[in-house]
Order: C-alpha cells, then sequence, then structure tokens
C-alpha cells in the first residue's frame, strides 16, 4: 500500500485552528510567563525545526537546554504519539518518563534548585516512533531564559538502533516499546557527555547501507541511511525537509553502519561487494556535507561480519581522495554472558558502558581529545518502572495511562510508527502502515529465534501505540 509523504511544516486550516486551541490550553499559569524555544531562547540540540509556533525534535537524545531562575520550569508540549522524555537541572536527573497517548497538550513541571539552572530537556526514543513537539516554556515571571554555551567538542552519530538505545531498559522476555528505548544510556551519548560535546543522532532502527533488517533474505531498501542522511528527519512516508548542515559542523562523525545489512549479505562476496561500494560513496556523502570533520566509521557491538568491508571501504576512499581524516574502528562484541541482554538481544546498559570506553580511548589517542567523568548523573541503572506519566494540566488522578497497554505483541521487522503533524492522521497511517507491513506473529517468532541464533541480526522493531483522541489524567505521576 502506498504511503502518503509526511510533511513537517505547513499547516491546514483545521491544523491552525487545532493550534490555536492548543495556545488557549496552553496559556501560562499566574505568576508565570511563556517562552518560545527559539534559538534566541535555548540551545538546541540535534537536528531541530521551528514552524509555526512549535519546535518539532524528532531524532533520539535530541532536544533543548538552556539557563534560567526561579522555582520551576514548565514545558507545554504539543499532542503525539507516545514519546519517552527525560529533564536534567544542573546536570541531575529531575525527571524521567512518556507522553500520555491520550493527552492534548502534555505539560512536564519541574523543580529548580536557589539561584541560576542549567535545564536540559532530552527525548529519549527515537524519530521512527514519534516527534516531540515543544510549543512553549513556561517560566516566572522575571526570570530569564538564556541558551546555554557551546560545549568544548561537538560531535554527530550515525547508527542504528544499537544508536537509538532500543531495548536498553528491558530484557530477552520482553517485546520493544518507546518506554524500553533510552538513547541517554547509549555509547553514543555516554561518550558525548564525557568529552563534554555538543552532539547529533541521526539513527533509526532497522537501517543499513544496502539494507535494513531483513529476515527473508530479500534486500530490504524501505530504511537506508544513505537516503535521509541529508533530510531533517526519518519518515517512513518518505523524504522529507533538507536539513541544513551549515547549522552544525561537528568536529567528528561517528558512523555505526553495518549490523542490519549483515542479515541481508551473508557472507555472499557479491552482496559484500555491493555494500563496501554503497559505503565509499556514504562516506562522500558525510564529507560533502562536512568536508572539516573527522569521520570514524565504526562496527561491532552486535557483531563484526562486515568489519573487513568497512574497513576496505574506507582505504578505498583514502585512496581515491588522498585524503587522511577517515578512520576505521572495530568496537567488540558485547559480553552477553557478563552484562546482560536488553531487547531483541541487543546491548545492556552495561554493553553500552563498555562500547562507550572503547570509543572513547579510540577519540582520545586518535584525534588528541581529553576525556573526563561523566558531566550527568542520575540515569545510571534507572529503570522503566521509575517513569512518570507526562499528561495535561489540572486533569486530575487516574489509576493508569491507557498508553501503557501498547507494548507490542506482535514484533516487525520493519518499523511502521509514524511521524507526522497531526496525531489522528499519525494513528490512520500507522494502520495503514501495519496492514501492508508483512510481519505475523509467527514471522515475529522466527525473527525472535534468528535473533538469539545470530545476536547480529537480532535488530528488530515494533509497531508505536497511535495517538488517541481525547483528554488527559495527570500532570506527572509513577506508573502503577
Amino acid at each position: 500500500m502506498k504511503m502518503k509523504k509526511r510533511i513537517l511544516v505547513g499547516l491546514t486550516s483545521a491544523a491552525i485552528a487545532a493550534s490555536m486551541f492548543a495556545v488557549s490550553a496552553n496559556a501560562a499559569k499566574e505568576g508565570f510567563k511563556e517562552i518560545e524555544p527559539t534559538a534566541e531562547n535555548v540551545k538546541m540540540i540535534g537536528r531541530t525545526s521551528y514552524e509555526n509556533g512549535t519546535l518539532s525534535i524528532p531524532w533520539s537524545a535530541g532536544g533543548v537546554e538552556f539557563k534560567t531562575t526561579g522555582s520551576m520550569v514548565r514545558f507545554n508540549l504539543k499532542k503525539t504519539d507516545t514519546t519517552r522524555i527525560a529533564v536534567y537541572v544542573n546536570g541531575k536527573l529531575a525527571v524521567k518518563g512518556y507522553t500520555d497517548s491520550k493527552s492534548k497538550n502534555p505539560v512536564i513541571d519541574v523543580p529548580l534548585e536557589e539561584g541560576e539552572n542549567t535545564v536540559k530537556l532530552v527525548k529519549l526514543s527515537e524519530c521512527a516512533n514519534s516527534i516531540l513537539k515543544l510549543e512553549s516554556i513556561e517560566v516566572e515571571e522575571g526570570a530569564t531564559v538564556t541558551p546555554t554555551d557551546k560545549q568544548a567538542h561537538s560531535i554527530e552519530f550515525i547508527g542504528d538502533s544499537i544508536t537509538c538505545g532500543y531495548g536498553v531498559d528491558g530484557d530477552t522476555s520482553e517485546s520493544f516499546n518507546v518506554k524500553n528505548e533510552n538513547a541517554a544510556k547509549t555509547y553514543a551519548y555516554l561518550t558525548a557527555d564525557t568529552f563534554d560535546a555538543d552532539y547529533s543522532f541521526v539513527s533509526v532502527s532497522g537501517t543499513g547501507v544496502i539494507s535494513g533488517y531483513t529476515a527473508n533474505d530479500s534486500k530490504n531498501e524501505s530504511n537506508l541511511a544513505p537516503t535521509y542522511y541529508e533530510s531533517l528527519y526519518f519518515s517512513w512516508g518518505g523524504n522529507n525537509s533538507t536539513w541544513d548542515f551549515a547549522g552544525y559542523q561537528p568536529e567528528a562523525i561517528v558512523i555505526n553502519l553495518g549490523t542490519n545489512d549483515s542479515s541481508y549479505t551473508k557472507g555472499n562476496a557479491e552482496k559484500c561487494k555491493d555494500f563496501q561500494d554503497t559505503y565509499v560513496q556514504f562516506i562522500k556523502t558525510v564529507r560533502k556535507n562536512n568536508p572539516n570533520s573527522a569521520i570514524i566509521c565504526s562496527l561491532g557491538v552486535m557483531g563484526q561480519d562486515l568489519y573487513p568491508q568497512v574497513e576496505a571501504a574506507v582505504d578505498a576512499y583514502k585512496t581515491e581522495t588522498g585524503e587522511t581524516n577517515v578512520y576505521a574502528f572495530k568496537f567488540n562484541v558485547q559480553d552477553t554472558t557478563n552484562n546482560g541482554i536488553g531487547v531483541d538481544w541487543h546491548p545492556s546498559e552495561q554493553s553500552h558502558k563498555d562500547a562507550a570506553g572503547e570509543l572513547e580511548a579510540f577519540i582520545s589517542e586518535t584525534l588528541g581529545w581529553s576525556a573526563s567523568t561523566s558531566l550527568e548523573t542520575g540515569m545510571e541503572n534507572t529503570v522503566k518502572d521509575d517513569d512518570k506519566v507526562f499528561a495535561d494540566a489540572d486533569a486530575g488522578e487516574t489509576t493508569e495511562d491507557p498508553s501503557s497497554s501498547e507494548s507490542s505483541s506482535e514484533v516487525q521487522p520493519d518499523s511502521s510508527s509514524q511521524t507526522d503533524d497531526s496525531s489522528d492522521e499519525s494513528s490512520k497511517n500507522s494502520s495503514e502502515a501495519s496492514s501492508s507491513s508483512k510481519a505475523s506473529s509467527s514471522t515475529a517468532a522466527a525473527t525472535n529465534n534468528a535473533a538469539a541464533s545470530n545476536p547480529a541480526t537480532g535488530v528488530v522493531i515494533a509497531l508505536a501505540g497511535a495517538a488517541l483522541a481525547g483528554t488527559a489524567v495527570v500532570v506527572s505521576r509513577k506508573k502503577k
């Protein structure tokens, strides 16, 4: 079934009316004022887009950071599919949770410390499942809101489910869903934190260079990094606005792709050569858009099958271009015996820490960056059961969030989750994608069995819950 192309910008008259209603619904409470989440007020983290009074935050670990004063800050969000979010205050985790999918305008209330505070909102779940919509930030009257300064370094991570933090807050007894994905526990996030680096994630579960994850030996071209790398965000509906690379030129770029391709290549010489040649072209695309960045081409956490081709691609590119600022780096395969395993054989929290340590050592040696201890605290060893539910303000208490039952019983190789401006449209399109998917319960079982026998190919994605219309239940409460 052909899926309609989603467009991030532009609103229909109905959407305009809806946004006008949202503004009145989110009118600042007494003694507080609303601040627009623009570059003049906040530092953008990752690829973002401010259109029609709303900041769209698509990618894993994307968000905003700013300095302010007062007793509390409120984030006013727009209705979206379930999204997992964390907020840090002065480097300490203040709250972690997910949006109530039935809420029209979820809010996150966060208490502040005395004096000036650094506040950071981070999207923990990935672009393929939802786009976080931030309409405004409320602070006390008289408080100022200013962007934080640039960090000592800057880095971009291009990857798949490993980089997204797929299933890191779950185990092999679970199916993937938004609530066990956590970008802030990934090797990528930890590496950026250690180097005091600004960062950007461009990562989608199941993605590849020539083939996304496939369970039937057929090439899966529905989810390829080279096709969306130059876009603002990833959408199952097709390409979208082109990303303006001038706004963020990282010192270093880490590519971690090939795990899903190996489910297709499987040692076949012709397919492996196709991967290698296409990888060279992808390096050229990355270089064209980032002329001065060090490029690190990595692979290995969930299997090293295609690492020889990654290394050969780097050598071929350097020979052809005469460049030296491109490197190959091999991660160790995750230690599942001692570290445990996440959902669908994905890396556990400890395996991500191990991988971060390996990458940090390589960057320090190769680029001369000085690593330090983590600048953030509070996320380590947290569990999803401690998550809050972010819902509409002043809506009262309820016993359970309806979205908590969305845990996927049918695991699909190709995620059908939508990223759309309209939640009703998103719900409709999620349904369309589900009906067009070839996955079934038996396919899911076979996929999980394949993952168990070969962790390198165990990359599977669940259908995200579609957003529903309705009123909300609580501002923030602990899941029961």
